[in-house]
């Protein structure tokens, strides 16, 4: 056997080696024509993807910042008003100086309440929440930051309101006044015992 391998041919013949080059480049020629269709489809979707994103963020960004601004304006039982608050959320969380945080909350207190007068003015009826000081008590009647407040029996009242506490409010405009579902004291007057 070992004799008999050395008499065989080290190359194969030409037509062989003619018709296995064919074959090689057919198969060459079948691969590059489905990777130019592939890239025909992906590789245009890719060169234009950069393009794509960056008008996806730009409307995004546009979009979202007029949304922002429109929301500004907005009271409670808007569609904007959830985008509004959050907007108040978000900068109060990126304040790291307690003095701004305080004139933040203070600003955002006003325009609560701001909302709420605009709401009784136009008769509309929603849940509203607002705090400030008590202003006037008459029965059921009080004032909270300039707000009229209707008190039932229904109300719950957390701690002792009296004329000058900090209360928040939380209830429902009708009627020219806010229904006050609940009330809680923030911070009461003291007054030093004789």
């Amino acid at each position: 056997t070992a004799a008999a391998l050395t008499n065989l041919a080290h190359q194969p013949p030409l037509a062989v080696q003619a018709q296995s080059k064919r074959a090689f480049l057919e198969v060459a020629d079948r691969a590059v024509a489905d990777s130019t269709q592939s890239r025909g489809v992906f590789g245009g979707w890719l060169r234009r993807l950069p393009g794509v994103a960056l008008a996806v963020l730009l409307v995004l960004f546009l979009g979202g910042a007029g949304l922002v601004g429109a929301s500004g304006a907005a009271v409670p039982g808007d569609a904007l008003y959830r985008t509004k608050r959050w907007v108040e959320d978000v900068r109060l969380n990126l304040t790291t100086n307690p003095e701004t945080a305080a004139g933040l909350r203070e600003q955002f207190r006003r325009e609560r309440i701001s909302g709420v007068e605009r709401l009784l003015v136009a008769g509309r009826a929603t849940s509203v929440s607002l705090s400030g000081r008590i202003d006037a008590m008459g029965g059921d009647g009080w004032m909270v930051a300039g707000v009229p407040v209707l008190v039932t029996p229904d109300t719950a009242i957390d701690g002792r309101p009296v004329v000058g506490a900090l209360v928040q409010v939380s209830g429902r405009t009708d009627n020219q006044a806010v229904i006050a579902d609940r009330i809680s004291v923030l911070t009461a007057i003291l007054t030093p015992e004789p």
